[in-house]
């Protein structure tokens, strides 16, 4: 891992002693890992877990931890997060803990499957995230709510450092300007709505049909969701697992118990599958099973499925049977509509101006704590000389050369703050520390050191 790729909020500004550097040690660190690196059943437990993950992570005032704030995202396709950190190793080492003893899964398997960003690349994956342009269907329009709905709740949760508020914020307007600049994702597309679109151009409208729905995940909640605004007149949820009852309790879907799953099948006029179970929610067997159901009641035998679970939810074997039409997200990735590529290059370029942007905003941002130091120095010696003429001519004159002296003060820095930002931008804080020193007499290294000692 290369230490120095940071976005200029790790900036390190020395006098040319090696150990007297004026260090504002703090980095943005992503760990995170989407429908590429691990089973969706894993995603949807990690996505389960995002409050409590988040609420052990980022304990507010805690002096020991290496972690300053965080914004979780966690969805079904994806699991984010996103640290101010002061301690880039020690930040990566507790997130893993944590995830790991919470979710249940392996500490070594956790570290390998949660890939880590640093630096400017974090702001870019999530500009690019916010954007649509890291998604199953590039555009999908549902990422960019999800993206604002994560700080949202780590700013309630009171974890979202002013640093990370602005790096959200700006993917927030990042993505606006990608969907109204670029037309990347204008109809905002999901991959489940793309899939139901599919299905409806194939074989008809689901408005006023029954829909039987496998899972009861994210996937299972979102595709419900679909579902109702395309006016499916009857939704019946399964779950392996038994969690239908619970899941149809506030959802206006009814759920389907084990004994019922045949017959459910063989009334559907469609099927989503979006469970994140390891075995297929379709096997050979059930399949043949409900299609000797329909020919012994003389109806047309026949299974439309909409498979959009990461792990496959219909045996392949099922495949050939007659009759059983699947659209899967082969299917789906192959026939949504393309993106026009000059949409996608377009969409792309303003995601890297948008991150040196807040590259260079970082680093103006970086010199807060030297003007601060000089601003502090100069103050003290305004202080004294006040005092010096309170003593001699009281109160009142003494409040009148505050007055002036705060305005010769203002004025005499506002160019020293402006080149500051400046050169803090083009990357040469040293040399404004180096100028400070030479004109002020001011050791900004010494300050830091001070500083931190009474810390």
């Amino acid at each position: 891992m290369n230490k120095s790729a940071t976005v200029r909020s790790d900036v390190t500004v020395s006098n040319g002693n090696a150990n007297g550097a004026y260090n504002f040690n703090v980095v943005f660190v992503l760990l995170g890992a989407n429908y590429n690196d691990i089973p969706l059943e894993q995603l949807e437990n990690l996505e389960r877990h995002t409050n409590e993950i988040r609420q052990t992570l980022l304990k507010p005032n805690s002096a020991n931890s290496p972690i300053s704030g965080g914004v979780l995202i966690g969805t079904c396709n994806r699991f984010e997060v996103y640290l101010d950190a002061e301690n880039f190793y020690g930040s990566v080492d507790e997130t893993i803990r944590v995830v790991s003893q919470i979710s249940g899964l392996d500490v070594d398997y956790v570290s390998k499957v949660l890939h880590v960003s640093i630096g400017s690349s974090v702001a870019q994956h999530l500009y690019s995230v916010a954007s649509g342009l890291e998604s199953m269907i590039v555009g999908e329009g549902e990422i960019s709510g999800q993206v604002r709905r994560a700080l949202q709740e780590s700013h309630d949760a009171g974890t979202a450092t002013s640093g990370l508020q602005q790096l959200f914020q700006t993917a927030s307007s990042v993505a606006k300007r990608v969907s109204t600049e670029t037309g990347l994702g204008a109809a905002g597309r999901s991959i489940i709505a793309t899939g139901l679109e599919l299905f409806e151009a194939r074989f008809g409208a689901l408005a006023g049909k029954k829909v039987l729905v496998f899972g009861t995940g994210a996937y299972a909640r979102v595709s419900v969701a679909a579902l109702q605004r395309l006016g499916v007149a009857e939704i019946l949820v399964y779950s392996e697992s038994g969690r239908a009852e619970d899941f149809s309790s506030n959802r206006e879907t009814t759920p389907v118990e084990r004994g019922g799953l045949r017959r459910a099948l063989s009334d559907a006029d469609a099927v989503v599958t979006a469970s994140g179970s390891r075995n297929y929610s379709i096997s050979l067997h059930l399949a043949q099973d409900v299609l000797e159901l329909q020919n012994a009641e003389g109806r047309e035998a026949g299974l439309k499925i909409v498979d959009v679970s990461l792990a496959q939810s219909v045996a392949p074997r099922a495949y050939d049977l007659p009759g059983v039409n699947i659209l899967d997200l082969e299917y789906i990735h192959r026939n949504a509509p393309a993106e026009h590529a000059e949409a996608i290059m377009a969409a792309n370029q303003l995601v890297l101006e948008a991150v040196a942007e807040f590259e260079a905003e970082q680093a103006a941002r970086s010199v807060d704590p030297m003007i601060s130091a000089l601003r502090a120095h100069i103050g003290g010696w305004v202080e004294e000389e006040i005092e010096r003429v309170r003593k001699r001519a009281g109160d009142e004159t003494a409040d009148e050369v505050a007055r002036s002296l705060t305005r010769v003060t203002n004025a005499m820095l506002h160019t020293p703050t402006v080149n500051a930002k400046e050169l803090a931008k083009a990357g040469n804080q040293k040399d404004y520390a180096k100028a400070v020193k030479t004109l002020f007499g001011i050791d900004l290294a010494a300050l830091n050191r001070k500083d931190k000692s009474n810390d």
